[in-house]
């Protein structure tokens, strides 16, 4: 509240991202979750900033837009540039060009030009192929945050929403939002993919990811802290607002749920038992699909438990890796220690994915190493079948699937 009547009374503008000029290039010193949530994105065209790796939510955002990006940018070097300046974000080889000349520029349209045409051709190519790895069909799935995501994951054919998150739609209002203002959230989000199936993870705040209108920890180590479901863990009613309003959806959407940063087997009884009670109250069956977001070491360390608990398992391999090799990914000076652990972490991967083959039970990589066509046949071989991708992935994805399987 303090720091809202500070902007009022100072005349500062809300959200600056919010009124972008058309064709913007966005200079900041890092982008975070919270900081995007108004941004006009369609003005959008590149980011620089000065921290980030190309595991950081800056570099997420960037491709999930397919957007060019560029980082450990020095801050003088900002300064230089003047708001209405004209600047080339070469995201491919990391650099920036300030006040570029005539060739500089045209070289760049031309670039530009040439990728265009080449994604349409792609697409147009590959939108209704479908792949197979022996008698397994590959699923290509979506995440989505905002029904904009929505419709671009159905003009693009997939076969389902792996991974809708909640977190834009909390961040875009000023108030904790009641039950029927997320069940009519939800309705026109998911009006372009209503025929096909939808994950929907319950909200994952915490961390570097906050609400204003709700208190989580900060200082110390936030990160090791109250994040996903335990968050909703200390907060019965913010879980139970999400689970009614999950309850009335499904009874016009093919839906499952999913729990974020499920560490232990505990936290999946706890959410099935909140939606047993709700049903209950709301005398509705209860057969809607739980899953294991697997984020944490500590869950593949548990994963029969986990398993025996869950109706599908979810990984997200951008936290895992963090976790897993004690490395932020927003940090540049550990992004040496991330890459190797997404390096290390596949035969992890494997084990996870095999013993949930062996129980008869769907597993889906839906992090940022889904996404990364580098990964592709490494995770094809450890026996991934379901990869859920930001958007304006799912092409590339087809692409390196059909370059390894045909």
């Amino acid at each position: 509240i303090e720091w809202r009547l500070l902007r009022v009374l100072t005349g500062i503008e809300d959200n600056i991202l919010a009124d972008i000029p058309s064709r913007a290039v966005i200079l900041t010193p890092r982008l975070l979750p919270s900081d995007t949530i108004h941004m006009n994105t369609r003005n959008a065209v590149a980011f620089v900033t000065e921290e980030g790796s190309r595991s950081s939510h800056s570099a997420i955002l960037a491709r999930a837009l397919d957007l060019p990006y560029v980082s450990n940018v020095n801050s003088r070097i900002f300064t230089s540039i003047p708001q209405r300046g004209e600047i080339i974000v070469d995201g491919n080889k990391g650099r920036i060009i300030i006040n570029p000349g005539p060739e500089e520029k045209q070289n760049a349209i031309s670039d530009q030009t040439k990728k265009k045409r080449k994604f349409r051709s792609i697409k147009k190519k590959l939108v209704t192929k479908s792949f197979m790895m022996g008698d397994d069909p590959i699923g290509i799935l979506s995440n989505i945050s905002n029904a904009e995501d929505a419709t671009l994951a159905a003009e693009s054919n997939v076969d389902g929403i792996g991974l809708f998150r909640l977190e834009a739609l909390y961040m875009a209002k000023s108030v904790l939002p009641n039950e029927r203002d997320l069940v009519n959230d939800f309705v026109k989000i998911l009006k372009p993919v209503q025929n096909l199936p939808v994950t929907i993870r319950l909200l994952d705040i915490g961390g570097d990811k906050s609400l204003p209108y709700l208190k989580t920890e900060s200082g110390r180590n936030p990160l090791l802290g109250l994040r996903g479901v335990r968050v909703l863990k200390k907060y019965p009613g913010l879980l139970r607002t999400q689970l009614r309003a999950f309850i009335r959806l499904a009874k016009d959407h093919e839906m499952k749920i999913l729990i974020p940063m499920a560490s232990i087997a505990d936290d999946i009884v706890f959410i099935r038992s909140a939606l047993e009670n709700e049903c209950k109250k709301l005398n509705s069956s209860c057969s809607i699909k739980i899953g294991a977001m697997i984020e944490t070491p500590s869950a593949i360390m548990d994963i029969d438990n986990i398993i025996a608990n869950s109706d599908f398992l979810s990984i997200g391999t951008n936290d895992l890796i963090q976790y897993a090799v004690a490395a932020d990914r927003e940090k540049l000076s550990c992004s040496e220690y991330y890459e190797a652990g997404a390096e290390l972490i596949i035969k992890s991967l494997g084990t996870v994915i095999q013993k949930s083959r062996t129980a008869g039970i769907d597993c889906v990589i839906c992090g940022e190493m889904a996404a990364d066509t580098e990964y592709t046949k490494a995770l094809l071989d450890s026996g991934f079948r379901q990869f859920s991708v930001a958007p304006a992935r799912i092409n590339k994805l087809r692409k390196a699937l059909a370059d390894i399987l045909g």
